[in-house]
Order: C-alpha cells, then sequence, then structure tokens
C-alpha cells in the first residue's frame, strides 16, 4: 500500500512540474509575453533611437573633417581616424561597425513585430513604421558611407544567417536609403504640428534633408536640387529659416530654434 501511494506521489509531483517548463522568467522579459500593448512598441521605438548617435560618437566623427583637431593618444584612436593613419584594428572603427548594426537589428525586430500590437490606429502605426525606417535608413548610410559594400538585410537574421552574408555593392544600399525616406515621408508630420513633448522625433523636414545629403554626397546634384526644392517654401512639409545669429544656433537658450531640422537628444 505504501509503494502505491509514493508511486502515485511521484506521479502527480513531476505532472504538476511538466506543467511550469513553458513559463517564462517573470523577471525577464521574453517574445511571448511582448508586443501586447502600445507602451511595448514605445519602448523598442525608443531603444531605436538609441542608436541614432550619442555625443562622443558624434564628436569622434568630426575628426574626419576640418572641423576638430586632436592631438590626444587616447579616445579610441580619434587622433588616427583624423589623421587618417588607422586600420580595421582601430576601436572606433570597430565600435562605428557594431553600432550601426546594432540599430539595424533592432529596427528589423521592431517591423517585423508592430503589426502584432494591439489596438494601434492606422495612422500611429505607419508613423512609428516611418520613424524605424528612417533610422535604419540612416545607419546603412553611415556604413555605406565609411566601408561602402556593406552586408545588407532588412530581416532579422539567424545567427548562421548572419555568418554567412556577404557584402551588397554600395550603389544598391544607396538607393535603398533614398527610397526608404522618400516613402517613410509621406507618415511623418512636419515640424509645424509636432507637439513639444516630442521635440527630437523623426519628422518629414528630417526625412527629406537626410535625402539631400546622402544624394550630396553621391554627387547626384539633380537629385539634391529637387530635395531641396522640397523644403523651400512648401509648408506642408515643415517650416526652417536661417536663425539670426550663428553663434546663437548652437546655444541652450535657443534649442529647437528655426533652423534645427534634426537634433539628437541627450
Amino acid at each position: 500500500m505504501k509503494k502505491h501511494i509514493l508511486l502515485a506521489t511521484l506521479i502527480l509531483f513531476a505532472s504538476q512540474a511538466c506543467k511550469k517548463l513553458d513559463v517564462g522568467l517573470a523577471n525577464e522579459l521574453n517574445e511571448q509575453d511582448f508586443w501586447k500593448t502600445e507602451a511595448d512598441a514605445q519602448a523598442v521605438l525608443a531603444s531605436c533611437y538609441d542608436n541614432l548617435g550619442t555625443a562622443d560618437e558624434f564628436f569622434f566623427s568630426e575628426s574626419l573633417s576640418d572641423n576638430s583637431f586632436t592631438r590626444g593618444e587616447r579616445l579610441g584612436g580619434v587622433k588616427q581616424l583624423g589623421s587618417g593613419s588607422y586600420d580595421p584594428a582601430l576601436p572606433l572603427v570597430k565600435s562605428e561597425w557594431d553600432y550601426r548594426y546594432t540599430a539595424i537589428r533592432k529596427c528589423n525586430q521592431f517591423l517585423a513585430n508592430i503589426e502584432r500590437v494591439p489596438g494601434l490606429t492606422p495612422a500611429q502605426l505607419n508613423r512609428y513604421e516611418a520613424e524605424v525606417r528612417f533610422i535604419r535608413a540612416y545607419s546603412y548610410f553611415r556604413l555605406a558611407t565609411w566601408w561602402g559594400d556593406v552586408p545588407f538585410f532588412t530581416n532579422v537574421l539567424t545567427i548562421s544567417e548572419s555568418q554567412s552574408i556577404g557584402r551588397t555593392p554600395k550603389a544598391n544600399v544607396i538607393k535603398f536609403v533614398v527610397d526608404e525616406l522618400t516613402a517613410a515621408q509621406a507618415d511623418l508630420p512636419a515640424n509645424t504640428t509636432l507637439a513639444a513633448a516630442e521635440r527630437g522625433r523623426v519628422t518629414r523636414g528630417a526625412a527629406i534633408a537626410l535625402k539631400t545629403r546622402v544624394n550630396l554626397y553621391e554627387g547626384n546634384w539633380q537629385a539634391t536640387a529637387t530635395a531641396c526644392e522640397e523644403l523651400i517654401g512648401r509648408a506642408e512639409n515643415g517650416s526652417y529659416s536661417l536663425f539670426s545669429s550663428y553663434a546663437g544656433v548652437f546655444t541652450a537658450a535657443n534649442e529647437y530654434n528655426s533652423e534645427v531640422i534634426f537634433d539628437l537628444q541627450f
């Protein structure tokens, strides 16, 4: 009799234990329990924005231009970057590559899952997607500008896929960037309709301005002029003008002034 009771107890314990094997950890997010609310979508959207740029990344990149000069030997190799005496082992080069592909993966994950969120209006969905497409396009623009031909993908790669993907010609990547920005701008708000609490989010004018810069870098002069004309005197795309003081453009007191098309938030 005791053996039967012990056996029954073991069977009951085992059956109860098996029921809990598929339960996610209570203190960790998982794919099954996420993408349930608009707050979930906004959290991932904010994470995508995090990879638009950092203060260090922005100012270190200026070493490639005449806007900055450094004699320091530290800072991840910014002196070598500025002088053109660097190689692929330079920390700044590797960090730029990693940073941009982290942004792209985040954006691909967002675009693959955003439609799972219930209750979003078509306008909300379109705007969220347009913002993320802008961020992804900007990331590919940076990569193509630094490296030329780069690995290109718009889906969430598996580990095995990431280990075998080749490089896509720069011209194809740039075409994708321009096409994405053109498509995204229709679903983005003009800066004149942006609420104060939303300052720093991508606008229609930002998409047009980035498209202008991409065409300028590629020497597509007519496309550059055409894109510029989308901002000049076109109220539906936003309102911008030169600020009265050049020095004043860069002061905190004049943040969000009329000359600012898009700025990073810190």
